[in-house]
């Protein structure tokens, strides 16, 4: 059950990574997850899409400098 135990301590990383980011940036994580556009995902929570397509750009950028997923 290693495996297991090592998706369990993934997810509490990532929960830990996605709690710690502002409310802006959950909505847009959630937006993804849930398989939004980032056109749509603007238009919800009132934002430009540009400002999206930013964020997204940090999101990926600070999930690469945490170890969580490969450059």
């Amino acid at each position: 059950m290693p495996y297991v135990s090592a998706m369990r301590t993934e997810e509490a990383a990532l929960d830990e990574f996605v709690n710690g980011r502002d409310e802006k940036d959950r909505m847009i994580i959630e937006g993804i997850r849930d398989g939004y556009l980032s056109k749509e995902i603007a238009a919800m929570i009132g934002i430009s899409e540009a400002a999206v397509c930013k964020r997204l750009k940090k999101i990926r950028a600070d999930l690469v400098a945490s170890g969580m997923v490969a450059a």
